[in-house]
């Protein structure tokens, strides 16, 4: 959560998207990993899932400061979310 807490200040944000796990379950996650970020839980097939393209858990929606979605990667894929902070001008 390092990079995150970092790029923030520069108008970064995360949005973990769950499909599957309950609130409680959910945020026992986020507690253990210390993570600060925004978490949603998908209630039904039109609701947030649908909304950022979410097919798996966990999925991470990097959002750019104008709150453009710039991509969705499924887990931790650092290289990925670098990539996704360069096309959102955050590097």
């Amino acid at each position: 959560m390092e990079l995150y807490n970092e790029k923030k200040r520069k108008g970064f944000e995360i949005v973990s998207v769950n499909v599957r796990d309950s609130g409680p379950e959910v945020l026992q996650f986020m507690q253990e990993f210390g993570a600060t970020h925004i978490a949603a839980i998908n209630r039904t097939r039109a609701d947030v899932a649908k909304l950022y393209g979410v097919r798996a858990t966990p999925t991470n929606v990097i959002i750019d400061r104008n709150g453009n979605m710039v991509d969705n990667i499924l887990g931790a894929d650092m290289s990925r979310m670098q990539r996704a902070l360069g096309k959102a001008g955050l590097e």
